[in-house]
């Protein structure tokens, strides 16, 4: 019987060799596999941690890093804030007056073209975009619409649909026409928690 549970408690690596051969069990080869995975993964930590010290980083939980190509380091941590405060809000009004001026300068002499149109349709909502970001609003994400077509006597009706929070979320939107064209211009705000 011992000779049976000896057999049966050790595996051997070929089918040559007998019980009495002194090769290694598969159990032990397992253990060993395992022993030299954690020294390889302790090492490799280690040499982690000597790199971030050796270059002035740190890591901490819960929080966020991030690199410029200046090597300065910001670490972020969550706010937990679910609406803006009411000084960091999206103020139709100042954003209308920004698209007012804007279209007014870009538009006061513009005639209908179709392809012309297209790349003033565009130059039109990146300079609003830029103007709008300089009012600082923190934690807004900035979506612009517009239409430009020719003036032929027809109306027009433009609508858009959005789902969003209203209680933090707004839009500010124009309605420009001169003797050639007409254009309509929509910038939404929407807050991002």
């Amino acid at each position: 019987e011992r000779s049976r549970k000896r057999t049966h408690q050790r595996r051997l690596c070929c089918g040559c060799c007998d019980s009495d051969c002194g090769h290694v069990t598969l159990r032990r080869r397992r253990r060993a596999r395992r022993r030299r995975r954690r020294r390889t993964r302790r090492r490799r930590r280690r040499s982690d941690l000597a790199c971030q010290q050796e270059q002035g980083r740190k890591r901490t939980r819960g929080t966020r890093m991030s690199e410029r190509k200046d090597n300065i380091i910001e670490l972020w941590e969550a706010t937990y804030r679910m609406e803006p405060s009411k000084l960091e809000r999206f103020m139709p009004h100042q954003v209308n007056a920004i698209i007012k001026e804007a279209m007014q300068e870009l538009l006061a002499d513009a005639q209908w073209d179709g392809q012309g149109c297209q790349q003033l349709s565009q130059k039109l909502c990146r300079v609003v975009k830029e103007r709008v970001k300089q009012l600082h609003i923190p934690r807004y994400k900035l979506v612009l619409q517009s239409v430009i077509g020719q003036v032929k006597g027809q109306g027009a009706y433009v609508a858009s649909r959005c789902l969003w929070d209203t209680a933090t979320d707004n839009y500010a939107s124009y309605s420009f026409k001169n003797q050639s064209i007409f254009c309509t211009l929509m910038v939404f705000g929407l807050y991002l928690e």
